[in-house]
């Protein structure tokens, strides 16, 4: 003990702690201790200590006071001697002690009577391990160990807790890393043999290459060839035949060694080199990730028997993977696949002049092959079929007409198809006509119209993407066939009808039917577009079809009207029929649909830029008006749609429907900025709304059936009006209430009119336009109004006003009543007061500003009070949008948004 470490010192100022190492008895060392503050040595009792402690604790620093408390705490008598010596004499108290030294940063200086010794921490170990060759491995040895022994008190560890701190030669170590420690266990007589290849990785990996810095290493020899290399394997696949069978075998290279998928050891060595590598079990899993998902993406079973399977495996995968840099080597013969794909031709025959039939047999790659073989080899084949020069690979066009046909049932013996229901497949590279009637239909749709714009019956300028549509519109015509345009809100609808219609023939009048916010519109465009084909506006209390032309001419009328003189209409038959804004008919349940379907329409065309509001069942209605029976009855369509599937609805009504989205078709469109506001209610208006919501839910109790439902809907009215101003409901009106969303509006607006911006609010409560109108009266602007109570033409008078005024100014707009038929592109900025559960009406109401002739970016403020209804309803909103998505846009996820059950109002307003 006196060799070495014969006093520990720590000073703090005018504090010393004198320290010196001891062994009470052969199996344990401590720390005999003597405290001098002001060259004054203290008791160590701990009584004294403690009193010393407290009495002069003002005077002592708080840090250095917390540790000699801990230390009073440690201090105990020398257990072997009964001499006044005090000191550290446990395992746990001696751990407690270096640890505070080490958390503290105490500066403590050990003497052995040769030289001081900094005490200090350091994750340094100061340990030399020996790497020798042994007989079969690695030799490992522990050089200071005869250190050790000689010196007791040069390699300390004490416990506590089972946590571990070193005292190593000078240095305070808080535990040795588990696996070097687990490594020092292991040592016997200073040696430690490690044998096999595993254990030899393992300590490379685990031990030496991570704490390489943390203690001294000592190698007598190069160990660059026994440390093993990490590099990426190469997927290797072999491919074998056996008994008709394909036969694949996975392996994974490693530089030259090829290991199978079942290989169990961590490591490969090359027996030539002697180089190691480290086996990398991450990219063996990715690369039989990739084989299986490949098998699956393209529909193929593991077990590769049928001679299709061969095939699409040699010609799809294979190539793919050697895409991916794979090793392929196969034995096998490869079956022969046509390189480009192929087309089925199917042959159609009519019956008479408006029906037809499919032949029994179809040709591929000049071979003949039963319609009936083909559409079963489809099936199994997946797309593959065996012809004489080898396999083929059906075309995606091919494979889908085929699918829908057989839906269709189009190849059972005796069925016959209209045209109508032939030409969601007609394509002059698939079908072949086998007499006139069937080959003048086939060239019909392949043919391109000659069509001139401007011309003498129109003097408008056509986008290319409105030409198209036009010569749609012509072809459909000429098949004598119906037309529904749902282009987006703003695409120029009206004058892309127009335009077609001043190319064909007029013999007999032109039917227009529109909303009567939509009428002088009409009138304004055909003046506009077609002014040398006469027209006249059908409305009015005086009105009579006495002052009809004589010449053909185009009649406009609204919805109300048609359907009140139904009986005169019903007699005239129309070149065509124009019915704008279609969605107004998507019930087939009321009166309007039940006229328009007793209409002689010609040639019927539905304008809509939302032809699903609600429900997939608003589409069937459409076609129900411009192609009766065409989807069946509404029992039938339904039963289409879960026996066959929304595809091939899709592909039955693709050629009938047009539908294009501004941001494929207008590249010179500006940007739009949608935000939603989301408001707090202010105090007064929290107040109400809890009211009403409180009587609302008690009214649930004490209603049933239709009742009940009445009650929720009057109540959810009431909420919402409340999120808006509570001044709308009647029972407030003598209260001072306010509203945020008033006070929002105002201080927004109130900007943008010194901006000289112009700007249009609409709102589903002509009320809440009353409140908004009271409150702009201040700003000094032109405010212009359109609801429900202003008549048609004052409507189109306003919207020119406004438009022609290039000045700041408002507009306010009820969302029904204005949402529609009118053209603001003036305006730049849009707010919304209240949400809609159909979010198409409220973008069909944004497209009054933002569609052609917008030139200035457009902001859209939708403004929602926060924890109502009206977030309730934003909700609502997404299940709408994916109606319109499922159904005309095949990319689109499917939806439903059918007719608000009981139990979900009751969701909304619970």
């Amino acid at each position: 003990i006196r060799k070495f470490y014969k006093n520990i010192m720590i000073t703090v100022d005018d504090l010393k702690i004198n320290a010196s190492l001891t062994q009470p008895n052969r199996n344990q060392v401590g720390i005999n201790i003597n405290i001098i503050i002001d060259d004054q040595v203290i008791d160590c009792r701990l009584s004294v200590l403690m009193q010393y402690l407290y009495s002069h604790e003002s005077d002592i620093e708080s840090g250095l006071s917390e540790v000699l408390f801990n230390m009073a705490r440690l201090i105990k008598r020398h257990p072997e001697t009964n001499d006044d010596i005090y000191g550290i004499y446990s395992d746990n108290d001696l751990y407690l002690f270096f640890d505070m030294v080490y958390r503290n940063s105490l500066t403590v200086e050990l003497d052995n009577g040769i030289r001081p010794v900094l005490l200090k921490k350091s994750d340094f170990i100061p340990l030399t391990i020996q790497i020798n060759k042994g007989k079969r491995g690695l030799l490992l040895c522990l050089p200071e160990l005869q250190h050790f022994e000689h010196s007791p008190f040069y390699w300390l560890s004490f416990e506590h807790q089972s946590k571990l701190i070193h005292l190593i030669d000078g240095l305070i170590i808080p535990g040795i890393p588990g696996p070097l420690h687990d490594l020092l266990s292991r040592f016997e007589n200073a040696q430690y043999e490690v044998q096999n290849p595993t254990d030899i990785l393992d300590f490379f990996d685990k031990i030496f290459i991570p704490f390489q810095d943390h203690i001294w290493w000592s190698p007598t020899f190069d160990l660059s060839g026994l440390i093993p290399q990490s590099i990426e394997p190469l997927a290797l696949l072999k491919i074998t035949q056996h008994d008709n069978q394909l036969m694949l075998k996975l392996q994974y290279r490693y530089d030259s060694i090829d290991i199978d998928p079942d290989f169990t050891g961590d490591s490969i060595e090359n027996s030539k080199t002697g180089a190691i590598y480290r086996r990398s079990l991450e990219m063996e899993s990715i690369y039989q990730e990739d084989l299986m998902t490949l098998f699956l993406e393209n529909n193929l079973p593991f077990m590769l028997e049928s001679p299709e399977h061969i095939a699409r495996f040699q010609h799809q995968i294979v190539p793919e993977l050697q895409g991916r840099d794979w090793i392929i080597i196969s034995d096998a013969p490869i079956i022969q696949i046509s390189n480009e794909d192929t087309q089925i031709e199917l042959g159609i025959s009519s019956s008479d002049k408006n029906w037809f039939y499919f032949e029994p047999n179809c040709t591929i790659d000049g071979q003949t092959f039963s319609v009936q073989e083909v559409a079963a080899l489809l099936m199994t084949g997946h797309g593959y079929i065996k012809t004489q020069n080898g396999f083929v690979r059906i075309s995606e066009k091919s494979r889908n007409m085929m699918d829908y046909l057989s839906k269709q049932k189009a190849f059972k013996v005796g069925q016959k198809l209209s045209k109508r229901e032939l030409m969601p497949i007609l394509d002059k590279q698939c079908l072949m006509g086998n007499d006139s009637q069937s080959t003048e239909l086939i060239d019909t749709l392949s043919e391109i119209p000659t069509l001139s714009f401007p011309c003498d019956t129109f003097t408008g300028t056509l986008r290319d993407y409105q030409i198209s549509a036009v010569y749609w519109f012509y072809r459909l015509y000429h098949l004598q066939q119906g037309a529904i345009l749902a282009d987006d809100m703003g695409l120029g609808k009206t004058i892309q009808a127009l335009a077609f219609i001043s190319q064909i023939e007029r013999k007999n009048h032109i039917l227009v039917v529109c909303p009567t916010n939509v009428v002088f519109n009409w009138e304004k465009e055909i003046k506009q577009f077609c002014p040398s084909i006469p027209s006249i506006v059908y409305t009015g209390s005086n009105r009579s079809f006495k002052h009809l032309p004589n010449t053909p001419s185009i009649i406009i009328t609204s919805f109300g009207i048609l359907k009140n003189d139904i009986e005169l209409f019903k007699q005239f038959t129309f070149d065509a029929t124009i019915i704008d804004e279609g969605q107004f008919v998507k019930n087939y349940q009321t009166q309007l649909s039940k006229s328009i379907k007793k209409l002689q329409m010609g040639f019927p065309i539905i304008l809509s830029g939302t032809p699903i509001e609600n429900h997939i069942h608003d589409l069937w209605n459409l076609f129900d008006i411009v192609l009766p029976d065409y989807l069946g009855n509404i029992k039938q369509f339904d039963a289409d749609i879960e026996s066959l599937g929304i595809d091939t609805i899709q592909q039955k009504i693709k050629p009938f429907i047009l539908r294009r989205q501004k941001e494929d078709v207008l590249d010179a469109l500006p940007e739009k900025n949608e935000f939603i506001i989301r408001l707090k209610l202010n105090d007064d208006q929290s107040s109400a709304y809890q009211e009403v919501l409180n009587l609302a839910k008690r009214g649930l109790t004490s209603s049933t059936g239709q009742k009940q439902r009445m009650h929720i809907l009057t109540s959810l009215l009431s909420l919402r009006q409340i999120c808006n101003h509570p001044h709308l409901i009647e029972s407030f009106k003598q209260n001072a209430f306010s509203s945020s969303k008033c006070e929002y509006i105002k201080r927004h607006v109130e900007d943008l009119m010194e901006q000289h911006h112009q700007v249009v609010i609409f709102s589903q409560f002509t009320k809440m336009l009353d409140i908004l109108e009271a409150d702009f009266a201040s700003l000094n602007v032109p405010i212009y109004r359109i609801d429900g109570t202003v008549p048609g033409k004052k409507r189109a008078e306003l919207v020119d006003e406004f438009q022609k005024a290039n000045a700041p100014g408002i507009f306010l707009i009820s969302l029904k009543a204005g949402g529609t038929g009118i053209t603001l592109t003036a305006a730049d900025y849009v707010f919304h007061v209240d949400p809609w559960w159909n979010p198409a009406v409220e973008n069909q109401a944004t497209d009054r500003i933002y569609r052609i002739g917008q030139t200035k970016k457009v902001f859209v403020y939708k403004i929602v009070a926060e924890n109502t209804i009206e977030e309730k309803i934003l909700d609502l909103q997404a299940s709408k949008r994916a109606i319109l998505e499922q159904v005309l846009d095949p990319s689109g996820s499917a939806g439903s948004a059918d007719r608000l059950s009981l139990d979900e109002l009751k969701e909304l307003l619970v």
